[in-house]
């Protein structure tokens, strides 16, 4: 659009001689004007890019117009500027899904030759980019968004229309109203505040139709992703062909592939037996509890003023380790390091089944696959610490299956009302309180002596959460001791309890 309002009086004042002068000044005005905005918003792969591209493309432009091979060499150019530029980058999703962008285009309309009227063109990129670019942010972020072929028909107009040219507009009525004084300029800053807040206007309008757009879709509908790399990499390719100037049969065949990306994990637990992932949510609690066909979350997660964990930490462990639903969320208590997520989940996978410290039948549980569950509450004491509701599972005949004990924050008053209730010698569990040094009493520690206790705690956490002390009895038992905040989510199979997996061990 700058190129376009530049060309024009540049032809009109005489450089209408040289044919391709007035283009090249434009372009070089351009090429200026991206760097410098570049620069201005901190250096940022998209804008970056484009200024790198620009300013290539006009060297080339100085010598020959690219062919197809040559703006294939002229992405490759740009990355490597950028790179050698700010080599960090790279290490950036962004960089590489900008850059993406670009090759998806290039890859489908060069071949593509005379190009697309300019609307049809501009409609039809759009498409493009969703198609070659979602098997690409599923493998780079996880997921991908499917509302973003709606909504950037929504949004991208007019950010291009308004936004963009308004916010331009306004800051060189602004500039021009500082340098220059005097009365026929007293109008200048009136007119680009009134343009500015068009720019305003026009992001706020963004803002309610893409909202509008999302209260339209399920929220379990907005994203596909969480599936194996292999299943990204077949969807990649998949991508690719379909936008190759091909018959229509392949292409059919090609829309086959892009299906890898709706696969739903299989969890793959045995009849008879379950899984626990706890999750790394710093300071907090959230466990899963998969079966062979039902699923268990155990608290949400911390919450903060601005939200909580449950959309970036526990979703993605839930998604990526078996089928995208919930039957049960059970709440040990009501602080916000437990029920964070709460709201979240509720709005998620409405509507969804709760139990909590006050539906908690104690003693009284149910069956799933062969799983036994029982839910256990402390009763006659003050404190919701004390209330919480805990879960007992076990395999198996009792006393020769496996077991597993969600504490909860009771503390040593509760262990002493819930021991009675207790199998002796578990195999596995969460910590009370986090490891605090008021809950593990020494008779709670010695009559379920955990094979496997995993401490919840955020790392270098001001409670000093797990206590030494607690520490100290676990070891004289034997057993185990895992904290998130040193091993990040943590899995525990009752089928294979002597392989305990660390999701940060692996990583190394």
């Amino acid at each position: 659009m700058l190129f376009g309002l530049l060309l024009l009086p540049l032809r009109l004042i005489g450089l209408h001689r040289r044919r391709d002068l007035p283009a090249l000044v434009a372009g070089a005005v351009v090429c200026a004007g991206a760097l410098w905005m570049g620069w201005f918003t901190g250096a940022g792969s998209p804008v970056m890019r484009v200024g790198v591209m620009l300013s290539v493309m006009l060297a080339l432009r100085l010598f020959q117009h690219p062919s197809s091979i040559g703006y294939a060499l002229l992405l490759l150019l740009s990355m490597l500027i950028t790179s050698a530029a700010m080599p960090l980058q790279v290490f950036r999703s962004g960089f590489w899904l900008s850059y993406g962008a670009v090759a998806v285009l290039l890859f489908f309309f060069l071949p593509r030759r005379p190009a697309a009227p300019k609307l049809s063109g501009a409609i039809l990129a759009q498409v493009v980019m969703f198609v070659g670019l979602t098997p690409l942010v599923a493998l780079v972020i996880g997921e991908a968004a499917l509302v973003a072929l709606p909504g950037n028909y929504l949004a991208v107009p007019i950010l291009t229309l308004v936004t963009v040219p308004c916010l331009f507009l306004g800051l060189v009525f602004h500039g021009i109203g500082d340098v220059i004084s005097g009365a026929p300029t007293s109008l200048l800053p009136w007119i680009a505040s009134s343009i500015l807040h068009v720019a305003d206007f026009s992001v706020v309008l963004i803002e309610i139709l893409l909202t509008a757009l999302l209260e339209l879709v399920p929220n379990r509908s907005v994203s596909i992703g969480f599936v194996s790399p292999q299943a990204c990499v077949f969807a990649v390719v998949s991508a690719l062909i379909l936008l190759l100037p091909v018959r229509n049969y392949v292409r059919i065949g090609a829309c086959g592939g892009l299906l890898a990306l709706g696969l739903q994990v299989n969890a793959e637990v045995p009849r008879g037996e379950f899984c626990i992932r706890v999750v790394d949510v710093g300071q907090g609690s959230a466990a899963l509890v998969d079966t062979a066909r039902h699923r268990l979350l155990v608290d949400t997660g911390p919450g903060f003023e601005t939200g909580s964990l449950a959309r970036s930490q526990i979703l993605p462990v839930l998604r990526s380790t078996g089928k995208h639903d919930l039957d049960l969320a059970l709440l040990s208590h009501i602080d916000r390091d437990h029920a964070g997520g709460l709201d979240f989940f509720r709005h998620y996978f409405w509507p969804l089944p709760e139990l909590g410290p006050a539906n908690c039948p104690h003693n009284q549980g149910w069956q799933w696959d062969g799983v036994r569950f029982t839910t256990l509450q402390a009763s006659g004491l003050k404190t919701d610490n004390d209330r919480s509701c805990t879960l007992l599972v076990q395999t198996g005949v009792p006393g020769q299956g496996r077991t597993a004990f969600f504490s909860g924050d009771i503390s040593a008053l509760a262990e002493e009302v819930l021991l009675p209730h207790l199998p002796p010698q578990v195999d596995f569990l969460l910590a009370p309180h986090h490891g605090s040094g008021s809950s593990s009493s020494m008779a709670f520690v010695r009559h379920l002596a955990p094979e496997l206790v995993i401490y919840s705690a955020g790392r270098s956490n001001r409670y000093g959460h797990p206590h030494p002390r607690v520490v100290l009895r676990y070891r004289w038992e034997g057993t185990q001791q895992v904290n998130t905040a040193s091993n990040g989510a943590i899995q525990w199979c009752s089928d294979t309890p002597a392989d305990v997996q660390l999701h940060r061990r692996q990583a190394k």
